[in-house]
């Protein structure tokens, strides 16, 4: 059940990364400025991130199936991703105050 609800998730993030690209190019195309829309996403993404990551751990005790590997594959790579753009952020933020 955890892994199917992991799996969603993770095809969820994916479709909205999809977005955030595709309104990269119309950005650059058509010269509209969709900064608030991107950050909004963005946070949805975040918050799908950690929810889907919770369901992939949490459904490790599920009987094995495609959706179970791919959904915790996906979010566990969803997650790192998350992590390691934090420290570069992090990092930046140090690097202009000092």
């Amino acid at each position: 059940m955890n892994s199917e609800k992991s799996f969603i998730y993770s095809l969820i993030v994916l479709a909205l990364f999809i977005v955030m690209i595709l309104m990269h190019i119309f950005q650059v195309i058509i010269k509209y400025d969709f900064s608030n829309l991107y950050s909004l996403i963005s946070i949805v993404i975040m918050v799908l991130i950690s929810f889907g990551s919770y369901y992939a751990f949490t459904g490790l005790r599920d009987k094995n199936s495609a959706k179970k590997f791919i959904g915790l594959i996906l979010n566990t790579g969803y997650l790192i991703l998350f992590i390691s753009i934090m420290i570069v952020n992090i990092q930046d933020l140090y690097k202009a105050i000092g």
